[in-house]
């Protein structure tokens, strides 16, 4: 099946997940649990309703259209990069040639570096500034290290949760995950790389929010 056809299915896809969650509004109001139906309906909405929380706060059922909207191009462009990814690394591995690593490295860690973000952003308390909320979320992007790269704002405790044995461990196991497959180019260790760097990413992510956390309480 060609590209485009593939693009073509998936945005197929999200609109007609779209069409139903937008159908399904008010069936359930969640006081007693969701359904599964429930669930995959506020899966689609949970994107756009969650910048709304960011930047919109409150909000009304007026806005719904735009957050429904919102919601659909995030899961296009996220369904329409992995289906390039997908595509790329079938071909390389057909053809032994190698993985371009270096993008996907990028492209999983920033994705994941900006839904943190969002979340640094709508979710401490409002008293804390918006620029330390924002300063707190960039920094997560280096895990473990965040604690001390926030000592450049206000942000309370700073660096009080920082641990350097733990942070020199987790800094030198990603660094080989990331170099070695860039430097030997053999296709094995660069899909057993590319596999073992989501597992990896996530958790120098989450530690460093962890650490973010203990400080702010």
């Amino acid at each position: 099946m060609k590209l485009p056809r593939k693009y073509l299915i998936a945005i197929g896809v999200v609109t007609l997940w779209a069409v139903f969650s937008y159908a399904y509004l008010g069936v359930e109001d969640g006081s007693s649990g969701l359904s599964i139906l429930g669930w995959v309906h506020a899966l689609f909405l949970f994107p756009g309703g969650y910048i709304f929380h960011v930047i919109k706060e409150p909000y009304s059922n007026t806005d719904l259209p735009t957050m429904a909207s919102i919601s659909w191009f995030v899961y296009v462009l996220v369904i329409l990069l992995v289906i390039n990814y997908v595509c790329v690394f079938r071909k390389r591995i057909s053809q032994n040639r190698p993985i371009p690593l270096g993008r996907y490295y990028l492209f999983v860690w920033l994705g994941l570096g900006v839904i943190l973000l969002c979340w640094h952003i709508g979710n401490w308390s409002v008293n804390m500034k918006p620029q330390t909320k924002i300063c707190a979320g960039f920094a997560n992007l280096f895990g473990p290290w965040a604690t001390i790269i926030v000592q450049t704002s206000d942000f309370p405790n700073a660096g009080g949760s920082f641990n350097l044995p733990f942070t020199l461990i987790c800094t030198a196991v990603l660094a080989i995950v990331i170099i070695v497959p860039l430097l030997i180019r053999q296709i094995w260790l660069q899909i057993l790389c590319a596999i073992l760097f989501i597992p990896l990413i996530l958790f120098w992510l989450v530690s460093g929010w962890l650490q973010l956390a203990s400080c702010a309480t």
